[in-house]
């Protein structure tokens, strides 16, 4: 398999887990409080009993390659499950960090949201209770399982914000990273 292949292979795995998961999320949040509530046993992997959905999803994706692997991959994600609406806003990298915290904080902020990992910004958007905690789709879906515990770590934060790489599992990553123990 090609680099590329793999690539688009964890892209697409990703993305759908991703927006599965927001796609189940219990009712839709209107507020910037966060749902540190929720449970394994409050969400679900049906996706068409979430009713008619639109989520707002903000990513970096703005390479060719990448962006036409992120249509076509929202495209395959609609086609599957019709009542899934995906409203995408692609922004550079530097745009992306500079305009996402306002959008966070905004009364109709992003359902899904690609975040740089660590303390600038991550820890930043969850120490403001901007990020939901993502453990009990970890469960749900056998993220804890399927990525190395080194991955995940990189997407974890105490519910303050200030302790990295422990704490609740806040995202995981959109491509695998170089991990070793």
């Amino acid at each position: 398999m090609s680099r590329s292949t793999k690539t688009v292979r964890t892209l697409a795995v990703s993305l759908a887990l991703a927006l599965a998961a927001t796609a189940c999320a219990p009712g839709g949040s209107t507020t910037n409080e966060p749902a540190a509530s929720s449970s394994a046993s409050q969400v679900s992997k049906d996706v068409s009993a979430a009713g008619d959905v639109t989520l707002t999803v903000w990513d970096q994706n703005t390479d060719t390659g990448i962006n036409d692997a992120q249509e076509e991959l929202n495209k395959q994600f609609q086609q599957k499950y019709p009542n899934v609406k995906i409203e995408r806003v692609s922004r550079s990298f530097a745009d992306l960090k500079t305009t996402l915290k306002l959008a966070l904080t905004s009364k109709n902020p992003p359902d899904v949201v690609q975040a740089n990992q660590g303390y600038p910004d991550m820890g930043s958007f969850v120490s403001g209770g901007l990020l939901r905690p993502e453990d009990d789709y970890a469960k749900l879906y056998g993220w804890d399982t399927y990525f190395p515990e080194q991955q995940l770590n990189l997407n974890k934060f105490t519910a303050d914000g200030k302790d990295w790489q422990s704490g609740n599992l806040y995202g995981v990553s959109q491509t695998g990273e170089i991990v070793g123990k």
